[in-house]
């Protein structure tokens, strides 16, 4: 009884404050420790570090509350478990104890995973890099990245570090940032010239510069168009100023294009043949060359010099360089038959050559007098292209056009209706004359050319103008300044005041008429020259003549018909007169 007094009576001293301490911290006892059964829980922390707390009371039927807490270095807690392998059943701080014995949970634990990250600094990782690991995970060896145009020397772990890094340990913890470290590659590059030849074949470049120099190459028929990196001169073009791009070594190529080479034709005159190219290449198959045309003309062949000494066909597969080609040509030689078109003779056949002169033999190389013809009580004018006569007069100095065997067609004339006969046809009208007639033998005389005593003016005329057909402008210029007694007495002015035939337009012949009358009537005994009888009766006044101021008397040019020679002679001399007149 006094131990409880005292204890009221000690209760009865203390202050109100420490009274109201104690109930606070005894009812928090209560609320903790709840009347009932406790069980003690231990935490294994299953190779983490210890758990805190390592044990703790759990009331029975009641909550488990806030667990324990540990850690393991590269593992993340899971959570706590009934059993130390996968067969427990976790618990939480929800989880209610179901019974009243004593206990213990086990630590669960997952590898942490860890992110790498790669610093490429411009290049490429290499896709066998893993970019996450775990503390679990074997022994990882880091595969090289790549860049281009640049040499991989290693990882680290610092930036710029010189202190490289192959492989990631087992054991290793924590995210990891890796750094590639570079440097420019050196590579050889080899030079392909695909048939051609190179300066030089290989080289080292360094990644990041230029190429730099390149060889020069030549190939036989071709232009060298550069170099490029893919075969046969495709892909890319490689120039001085390229940028090296390369991670090993490389072979580029030479580019080719087939030079045209001209072909020219020297072709003399002809036309070539439409299939001969202009221009060829060193891989064109074989040119045969077409035969060009030449009117006129055979084609003998293609030769490579001028000189004709070295044939050709055409060109080889395989051949360079400008070519020419001379056509070689023969003038053709054609059959020319000569139809005398009713005369006495058979009809004759010679060769001509195309381009030379119908006179012109082609066998014996020489030139020779075309064939004559006859016929009865007519004059031979000629040779003409067609039977009628019409076509084209055709003369020893005619030029052969025809490019086919042919025949010339003999042409007579009888007297005209002023009874003379035609010594001349010169085949088309012009001057407003085309034929010359001679007078019948009835009006030939024998005069003198012209008195000796005449003044210098008319003698200094000089009449010298010998063509055919001149003579008609010489007998008129003659009888306008002959100031003459007895006019008919002297060659000229007879032939001028002639009237024969219903004609009065008779002249004096020139040197030519005369000629030309020797060859179509006298050579053939028409126009019965020479038949008056005179000691000079085979020589004929021309109407060419004249003096100089030096001489006393004048002469005048004459035409012997013993000789179709012609010369000249004083005026005084009496000769042989055949008036001629020119008509259409």
């Amino acid at each position: 009884m006094r131990r409880s007094w005292n204890m009221k009576a000690r209760l009865g001293r203390t202050p109100f404050w420490k009274l109201l301490i104690l109930m606070s911290l005894l009812v928090l006892l209560l609320l903790a420790c709840p009347p009932g059964t406790y069980v003690t829980v231990t935490f294994d922390a299953n190779g983490g570090t210890p758990a805190s707390p390592e044990s703790m009371l759990v009331r029975a039927g009641g909550l488990y509350g806030s667990l324990a807490t540990s850690t393991r270095t590269g593992y993340t807690l899971v959570g706590w478990f009934t059993a130390a392998d996968q067969t427990g059943v976790q618990v939480t701080k929800d989880t209610m104890l179901e019974h009243e014995e004593s206990h213990t949970l086990y630590a669960h634990w997952v590898p942490t995973v860890y992110h790498i990250t790669y610093h490429l600094d411009g290049g490429v990782n290499n896709s066998g890099n893993p970019t996450t690991y775990t503390i679990a995970d074997l022994l990882i060896n880091l595969l090289d990245p790549t860049k281009a145009g640049y040499d991989f020397i290693g990882w680290s772990a610092q930036e710029g570090s010189a202190e490289y890094v192959d492989q990631i340990p087992t054991s290793t913890t924590g995210d990891l940032d890796i750094y590639a470290n570079w440097q420019s590659g050196t590579y050889q590059v080899t030079f392909d010239p695909v048939g051609g030849t190179p300066s030089f074949s290989t080289k080292q470049v360094t990644a990041g510069s230029t190429y730099g120099s390149l060889p020069t190459c030549t190939k036989t028929g071709y232009d060298f168009g550069g170099w490029y990196d893919g075969g046969g001169g495709t892909g890319t073009q490689i120039t001085s100023g390229t940028t090296v791009v390369l991670t090993a070594a490389q072979t580029v190529y030479a580019k080719w294009t087939a030079i045209s080479y001209p072909i020219t034709y020297n072709l003399n005159d002809g036309t070539n043949a439409a299939g001969n190219p202009a221009n060829y290449t060193i891989v064109d198959t074989p040119i045969i060359l077409s035969d060009p045309t030449k009117t006129g003309y055979t084609f003998l062949g293609w030769f490579t010099d001028s000189g004709f000494t070295q044939a050709a066909t055409g060109i080889v597969t395989g051949s360079t360089g400008a070519k020419t080609f001379y056509a070689k040509w023969v003038a053709s030689t054609y059959t020319v038959t000569y139809n005398s078109n009713g005369g006495n003779e058979d009809p004759v056949q010679r060769k001509v050559t195309y381009g030379k002169k119908y006179k012109y033999n082609p066998e014996t190389s020489s030139n020779q007098d075309l064939p004559s013809s006859t016929k009865d009580g007519s004059s031979f004018l000629g040779w003409w292209t067609d039977a009628a006569g019409d076509g084209t007069k055709i003369t020893g100095d005619s030029y052969v056009e025809a490019t086919s065997d042919h025949t010339l067609y003999a042409k007579h004339m009888g007297q005209t209706s002023a009874g003379g006969y035609v010594f001349y046809d010169k085949g088309y009208t012009s001057d407003g004359w085309r034929y010359l007639e001679a007078a019948p033998a009835l009006a030939e005389v024998c005069l003198t050319w012209g008195p000796v005593e005449t003044d210098d003016a008319f003698y200094l005329q000089n009449f010298a103008d010998y063509q055919l057909g001149a003579g008609k402008a010489n007998t008129a210029t003659i009888a306008a300044l002959a100031n003459w007694n007895d006019l008919n007495d002297y060659a000229a002015t007879y032939c001028a005041n002639l009237e024969y035939g219903g004609y009065d337009d008779w002249y004096l012949p020139s040197v030519k008429d005369l000629q030309s009358i020797w060859s179509v009537l006298y050579a053939h005994s028409l126009g019965g020259f020479g038949e008056n009888a005179h000691q000079n009766r085979m020589l004929y006044w021309s109407s060419n003549g004249g003096k100089t101021a030096t001489q006393m008397y004048g002469n005048a040019d004459y035409v012997t018909f013993f000789y179709n020679t012609y010369a000249s002679t004083g005026f005084l001399n009496t000769l042989m007169v055949r008036p001629v007149r020119s008509y259409e």
